[in-house]
């Protein structure tokens, strides 16, 4: 596979149902997750600070590029240097081809127009949604949110074949990357078997790598908040693409800590992915990207609403600038934020949508920070984590605390700027380092 970032460039609550994102010609129209309460005691939620222990060291050294730091948006051009976007739902296979011999590609013409005029080059698109007519009925049909039969493999894996063959046929010059699947692990979306899903994704890859052969193949997102969820689907997933010889370019996840839980609870469901995608026998060659993430999900009927979110301030800056430097650091190439909206929307706890808010202006300034630099990895030392970069022969520092506080010393004066935007001081010898990322430099 190219490297990640080369890729051909192209014109409250635990356990919730997913947000769907459905394009009307020139807007698009948010349907919220609806929160539920089962799977309390299957949620995995530790906010303990943990250490990268996984065997997995892929990110050791890269060149940080735009293309690394992703985005969702369906409505109006996101106000972040993001590099790339992640279209999902928007359409799906359902919408697509609503009978077996009728096309409508409006709504992918219409996200792919979308992401050219916005500037966002590279492009992945998440594929899913069985047409009720090419699928079958499921056990659990309630959870389709989607409609009938949505969540099941299709019967004819011919019928499969064609969409997939058309799709890139059609789009191949303006596709960078297709994931096969999206969050298999909830019946929200699949409920066919870990079997199917292997098998329609090498037939899916073999087609891609035959009209598109600089596209990049990505496997099902599996979520890790919902440790029963995962447990069920993701080990059996991984042994099955092992045996149809790792199909793809990239292994991926959604790394969504559960409840209101912060980047720690993160770090900790990245660390059981890796684990379980090693136990597997993950070759080194595949890199392995979160497709989608925020904190503290809700729904719009969720009460006490605040127009700044849930996770709001300083906070919210010090979680989007951990979010970036955690997946670097253990062995997350790519990651994509949800979500840049028009304006407030109650799923995600961290708002974005004016360049002015907390989460963008970290977004923006860790970009600013990073891209162009080569990053040459980071050192824990008790809760003290530092991330090196380097670029024309000049070193800077970004460090942040995993919980409380730490001492970092360094020889004469630099220049320190923290995540947040605020303003940059000079300091002599040492500084207090806190869980907001600073820069030293």
């Amino acid at each position: 596979m190219p490297e990640a970032a080369d890729l051909k460039p192209r014109r409250r609550r635990v356990g919730w149902r997913k947000s769907v994102l459905a394009l009307t010609a020139g807007t698009a129209a948010l349907v919220v997750a609806v929160p539920t309460t089962a799977g309390a005691a299957a949620s995995l939620n530790t906010g303990a600070s943990v250490s990268a222990a996984a065997k997995y060291k892929k990110n050791g050294s890269f060149k940080v590029k735009s293309q690394d730091f992703g985005i969702h948006a369906y409505q109006t051009k996101p106000e972040i240097p993001a590099g790339t976007i992640r279209i999902a739902g928007a359409p799906s296979w359902l919408q697509v081809q609503p009978t077996k011999g009728t096309w409508d590609w409006s709504l992918m013409d219409t996200s792919l127009d979308r992401a050219k005029a916005w500037g966002l080059s590279e492009v992945l698109v998440a594929i899913f949604g069985t047409p009720q007519w090419a699928g079958s009925n499921v056990k659990d049909p309630a959870s389709e949110i989607q409609g009938p039969r949505s969540t099941s493999a299709p019967v004819k894996m011919s019928d499969w074949k064609t969409y997939i063959t058309e799709l890139v046929k059609k789009y191949g010059d303006r596709i960078s990357a297709y994931q096969i699947w999206n969050e298999a692990t909830s019946p929200q979306f699949y409920q066919g078997s870990p079997k199917k899903l292997a098998a329609m994704t090498k037939s899916a890859s073999k087609i891609i790598k035959k009209y598109d052969p600089s596209a990049a193949v990505v496997a099902s997102s599996v979520q890790t908040h919902r440790q029963n969820w995962f447990d069920a689907f993701a080990p059996s997933f991984f042994k099955q693409l092992k045996k149809k010889k790792w199909p793809v370019d990239v292994l991926s996840g959604h790394f969504y800590p559960a409840l209101d839980a912060g980047p720690n609870a993160r770090v900790g469901q990245i660390e059981m992915f890796h684990r379980t995608a090693d136990k597997a026998g993950a070759p080194k060659r595949l890199q392995r990207w979160d497709t989608e993430t925020n904190f503290d999900l809700g729904s719009h009927a969720s009460t006490g609403k605040n127009l700044d979110g849930r996770v709001r301030g300083n906070k919210a800056a010090w979680y989007v600038g951990r979010t970036f430097l955690d997946s670097w650091r253990l062995g997350l190439r790519k990651t994509y934020w949800y979500l840049w909206t028009q304006n407030y929307n109650d799923f995600p706890g961290i708002q974005m949508y004016q360049a002015n808010q907390p989460g963008p202006t970290a977004y923006r300034t860790l970009a600013n920070w990073t891209v162009g630099q080569a990053f040459k990895g980071c050192k824990t030392k008790g809760k003290l984590v530092n991330c090196k970069f380097k670029k024309s022969g000049n070193t800077s520092n970004v460090l942040y605390t995993t919980g409380g506080k730490a001492n970092y010393k360094f020889s004469g004066r630099k220049q320190v700027c923290k995540v947040n935007g605020a303003a940059c001081s000079s300091e002599r010898k040492k500084i207090k380092v806190t869980k907001m990322p600073v820069r030293v430099s």
